[in-house]
């Protein structure tokens, strides 16, 4: 795989964009997140990109699995290699899990003492080795302590964060409901002004035509009234 990829980067290094498109975004350093084992020089060195190349999705996948067989071939089958796609700044990151390769029990952290001699090539006697395996499960015991705190604590932001959010939830209802009460009451209000004018109104309407009738006799006795007094001065 890596002699694949550096012919690769070779040939489009001297063919400009032969192996990518001109719009895939243009690499000049690889980091990676999670890893434990391996150091980033020694990961980098798996991936080179030079003074930077254009890398395609398909390309980006193929950097995670060089780092994912190196961990293999170094004896850990159980990681995770996966790359970011978002190209920050010209940066692209590989995040590693190695989480499956943590030791659970002593016989774990042995193994995991062994590979990381032979990687290293160091030989060291039995008391050695049994104190290495007991510092390698007490650092991941205190890993995995960290991480629940970790988590733990997330969980207290959420739950804190989702209860600020239903007291502010709450408030608003409440300042709504108190809202809708004034506006209620405003309308009660207006109802009762309004119900008040008609009766007034209906009471003034009532006096106006009580003397419209009282004009309208006057106006018919008017005429025979003025018939008799006539009637008395003839002869």
């Amino acid at each position: 795989m890596r002699v694949v990829l550096i012919l690769i980067f070779t040939f489009s290094f001297f063919s400009g964009t032969a192996a990518s498109k001109s719009s895939d975004p243009f690499v000049t350093f690889v980091q990676f997140e999670g890893n434990t084992f391996f150091d980033h020089d020694e990961l980098a060195r798996r991936v080179p990109v030079g003074k930077g190349i254009f890398l395609s999705r398909e390309f980006m996948r193929l950097f995670a699995d060089e780092i994912l067989g190196y961990y293999s071939s170094k004896g850990f089958h159980h990681v995770i290699a996966h790359p970011d796609y978002r190209v920050r700044d010209g940066v692209f990151t590989i995040n590693i899990y190695e989480n499956e390769e943590r030791p659970k029990n002593p016989q774990k952290a042995f193994r995991t003492v062994q590979r990381m001699l032979a990687r290293d090539d160091v030989e060291l006697d039995l008391d050695r080795r049994k104190d290495a395996v007991l510092q390698v499960l007490l650092a991941y015991e205190e890993n995995d302590r960290n991480k629940n705190d970790e988590i733990a604590l997330q969980r207290e932001n959420i739950l804190r964060y989702n209860s600020l959010r239903l007291s502010e939830q709450r408030e608003r209802v409440l300042q709504a409901r108190l809202l809708m009460e004034r506006i209620q009451d405003h309308k009660s209000m207006i109802n009762l002004r309004m119900r008040n004018n008609a009766i007034r109104r209906l009471e003034q309407m009532k006096v106006i035509q009580s003397y419209l009738d009282s004009q309208k006799e006057v106006d018919v006795l008017l005429p025979y009234l003025d018939t008799q007094k006539e009637a008395n001065f003839l002869p």
